[in-house]
């Protein structure tokens, strides 16, 4: 099962992975079903940066790719600045 498979994930700032929610219905293909994990990551010495988190980022995008799944993704935003209508 695809939490298992993500439990497999090791990053030195991640620190929970957990299952939040399955959806399957009109915004989704019959075939697919969207799924929601969400990442608790941190460092114990210091405050993360903007870097940390593109660097985690992309090293648990590439891990999911491996893993044959398809990231639907949001608009973020940048610090300091308000999030897009």
């Amino acid at each position: 099962d695809i939490a298992r498979q993500l439990a497999g994930f090791e990053h030195p700032l991640l620190r929970r992975v957990s299952f939040i929610d399955s959806y399957q219905g009109p915004a989704i293909p019959p075939d697919k079903r969207s799924l929601t994990f969400r990442a608790t990551i941190g460092a114990a010495d210091r405050t993360l940066t903007d870097e940390d988190l593109q660097t985690f980022r992309q090293a648990i995008v590439r891990f999911a790719e491996g893993l044959d799944l398809t990231l639907r993704t949001t608009p973020t935003t940048q610090a300091g600045q308000d999030p897009p209508p």
